[in-house]
Parts: structure tokens; C-alpha cells; sequence
């Protein structure tokens, strides 16, 4: 049976500001989440973007920076890359993303069968400190996994003590299947050339009898 990649329920974390947004990453190259210059998450739209975000085939999170986007950095237990144009970069639980002066920090928290737009995770206190935060984080993982979004994984956060090399991959996303437009009806136009050469012939039919009158 062959496995078939699923949308992938994430929340977006704004460093700075301490908020979290959930959402959820579509499979393939479609038009689903996006984040702009200024590191805004966009849904489905169609304003340029500076990064996408996206499910690959082998049911990876993917981040892609379009060719022309300004630049954006990605950082991961202490290594960091300039995202190159145009190739998929493979991202794991808790990477950081920097565009520009933002920063973010990407969880991811398992597979979801619902295409939900972004939406804020209303915390009851600031999580200041990094215990509060991990503490909010499992907490959001764990709303998702019952309120919604519907991952499946139940909030569980991967640790990573010795992180892997960020992976870069060379080739860009394929964009799906467009539905294969429909091939006319050959037996239609059949049956209409038919038709019409049958009324030439009963025309010319009914002047050849005129004229054999006109001379009797």
C-alpha cells in the first residue's frame, strides 16, 4: 500500500513577543501557508511571499524561499543556513527561522485531515521564562491534538541532543495535477456534417427538376 503524505498541524512561535499561532501545513506546492517580508503568516494568498511552508512527498515539513525573496535565515542547535532560492529545506521540531529583526520557532505536532487557516493561541500568562515556554508549547500541542486542528501526534515535542545537518534539497516542489481538460466529441461532429451534406443533396435535387420542366 502506498503511503500517502497528510497536512501537518504546526504552531509558529514569535520569539520575541512570546505568542503562538497554530497551523497547518498543506501537502505539495499549493497555495496554503506562507509567511511574508515582514515574518506575518498568510493563508492561501496570493501576495508575494517570503517563505512557504508545505508537506513533501516523503511527509516532510518543507520550508521553500521563492527566487527574488529577500533573505531568511535558518538556525538549528547551533548551526545556521541562508535559505537558498528555489530549494526545499527540510525543516525538524523546534527550528528557528529568522526574516529580518523576527524570529520564530517552528513546532510541529503531527498529521491532520483539517486545512485550517492560522489562528492565535490565547495563553492565560506570558510564558517569559524558556521552562514556561516549553510548558506553554506542550499545552499547545496538546489543544491542537484535541481542539481542532486534530493532529495526531498528541503535542509530543521532539528533543533533539544532537541535532542532524540541515538538509537541503536541490529539487523545487511539483505543483499538482491540474484536472485534465475534457477531449471533445468526436461522434457530435459526425453526426452534424451529416446532416449537412444530406441538405445539399435534396437542393440540388429540386433545381435539376425546375429546369427539366422550363424546357418541356
Amino acid at each position: 500500500m502506498t503511503h500517502r503524505p497528510r497536512p501537518k498541524a504546526i504552531c509558529i512561535e514569535d520569539i520575541q513577543a512570546g505568542k503562538y499561532t497554530r497551523c497547518v501545513a498543506l501537502v505539495g506546492s499549493q497555495r496554503g501557508l506562507r509567511l511574508d517580508q515582514q515574518g506575518r503568516l498568510l493563508w492561501q494568498d496570493e501576495r508575494p511571499s517570503l517563505c512557504q511552508l508545505w508537506v513533501s512527498a516523503d511527509d516532510r515539513l518543507v520550508l521553500l524561499r521563492p527566487a527574488g525573496a529577500a533573505p531568511a535565515e535558518l538556525s538549528r542547535g547551533g548551526r545556521a543556513l541562508l535559505v537558498p532560492e528555489g530549494k526545499p529545506v527540510v525543516l525538524l521540531d523546534r527550528d528557528e527561522l529568522a526574516l529580518g529583526a523576527r524570529r520564530l520557532r517552528v513546532h510541529i505536532h503531527g498529521a491532520t485531515e483539517v486545512a485550517a487557516p492560522p489562528r492565535p493561541f490565547i495563553q492565560q500568562q506570558p510564558a517569559r521564562s524558556a521552562a514556561r515556554r516549553a510548558a506553554t508549547a506542550l499545552a499547545l500541542g496538546a489543544a491542537v491534538s484535541l481542539g481542532g486542528i486534530g493532529a495526531a501526534s498528541g503535542g509530543v515535542i521532539e528533543e533533539h541532543k544532537n541535532p542532524p545537518p540541515i538538509e537541503v534539497r536541490d529539487d523545487p516542489p511539483d505543483m499538482p495535477d491540474p484536472t485534465p481538460p475534457k477531449k471533445p466529441n468526436k461522434k457530435t461532429k459526425k453526426t452534424k456534417k451529416t446532416k449537412t451534406v444530406k441538405k445539399t443533396k435534396t437542393v440540388k435535387k429540386a433545381k435539376t427538376v425546375k429546369k427539366t420542366t422550363k424546357k418541356k
